[in-house]
């Protein structure tokens, strides 16, 4: 991809695979570095001092073979081991390193637990509630689900997260959220979109996940409507926070609203900064931590993979870890009573860009990773 491609080249769909031209195999490694330049709308935001890290390599974690695995992988950016505030490892591809920013993708989603938590704990949202309640306007797919059920992924309706598929709805989101140009609708705004799904709004009988960004969305609408502040104003909160050093860039769409179901771009060092928020040791955000502790007191209660992992509030767990994947191969793995957090960056270049394997593959060394730390 040349590096001063125009942003209206980098967003057009290309040919029968409808995809901006940013996500096309053998563009998708250099698009996903580049999005936060290509989008159409977007936000910058920045903390006034940054949370400091210190650098105490941990020669046993690179020696690992999972580890050499990961870095030798084609798919491989970058990957920070952090404990506490320190980090134990660190290491980027040839072509990357510490100050470029990364699309984090759907890692995005995990702040918002974070804001729920927060109107949870004011009284302000009650997960039990039906999203029609908070939201009138909200359309069939989602008027009669309980929040909690969008937090766990147990929505069943229209919408249909396919990456493969042009005419999928992931890809009508896109467009609203300005990384793809729908030339039949090139201003529709996220929320347009949103109230427009249909469907009967069902649970799956089976428990399994029903993966669906739109849900984060919609749940951001929520607490923003709840709260009475913005979502800017609640991500700058999570960002002054976090004490990002670097600018945190939010794909946004025409109206200004976060895409908060992906659309957050960072460095690494900067994602094992917002990985802090969701660890114990900070009695600063414990108020906030309350359906990170849901989630991992009882992971079960929420959707499930086919690999025995749940998916609760949010976010990816087993009951010790809670974690998210993003597309491209991004993931964020936290142990929140260890303060262990590892941040992965990658660029899956095959034909959708979502390679399951991958991601359990990745969690399965983050795992390691974290019980060599826990046991010294």
């Amino acid at each position: 991809m040349n590096p001063n491609w125009p942003g209206a080249d980098g967003i057009s769909p290309v040919g029968e695979i409808g995809k901006g031209r940013w996500d096309l195999p053998g563009q998708r490694r250099a698009g996903l570095r580049m999005l936060h330049r290509l989008n159409r709308y977007g936000l910058v935001l920045r903390a006034p001092c940054s949370r400091p890290l210190t650098t105490h390599t941990d020669a046993g974690i690179g020696n690992q073979a999972g580890v050499a695995q990961c870095l030798d992988n084609q798919a491989f950016v970058g990957l920070l081991v952090l404990q506490r505030d320190d980090i134990v490892f660190e290491a980027y591809a040839d072509d990357f390193d510490e100050r470029q920013v990364h699309s984090v993708q759907s890692i995005s989603k995990m702040l918002v637990n974070l804001i729920a938590a927060r109107c949870v704990n004011h009284g302000l949202v009650d997960l039990e509630r039906a999203v029609i309640d908070y939201l009138p306007s909200i359309g069939s797919g989602y008027a009669s689900a309980s929040v909690q059920q969008l937090l766990d992924m147990n929505v069943v309706n229209s919408f249909i997260e396919d990456y493969a598929d042009p005419d999928a709805c992931v890809g009508k989101l896109e467009c609203a959220h300005g990384w793809r140009i729908d030339p039949d609708n090139p201003r529709q705004s996220i929320r347009d979109y949103l109230v427009s799904i249909g469907g009967a709004a069902q649970t799956s009988e089976q428990g399994e996940v029903q993966y669906k960004t739109a849900n984060t969305d919609i749940v951001a609408w929520i607490c923003e409507q709840a709260a009475r502040q913005t979502l800017r104003n609640s991500l700058l909160d999570l960002v002054e926070q976090a004490g990002m050093e670097n600018a945190v860039y939010v794909s946004t769409d025409r109206e200004g609203i976060p895409f908060l179901g992906g659309g957050l771009h960072m460095t690494l060092r900067d994602l094992a900064r917002l990985g802090r928020l969701f660890c114990f040791d900070n009695e600063n955000n414990a108020s906030q931590l309350c359906l990170v502790r849901q989630a991992l007191a009882s992971p079960a209660a929420g959707t499930r993979y086919s690999d025995g992992i749940f998916y609760r509030n949010f976010l990816e767990t087993d009951g010790r870890f809670v974690g998210h994947l993003g597309y491209g191969g991004q993931y964020l793995y936290v142990e929140p009573a260890q303060a262990i957090v590892i941040a992965a960056f990658n660029a899956i270049d095959d034909e959708d860009g979502i390679d399951y394997e991958f991601i359990i593959r990745l969690r399965s060394i983050c795992s390691a990773i974290a019980r060599i730390l826990a046991d010294k």
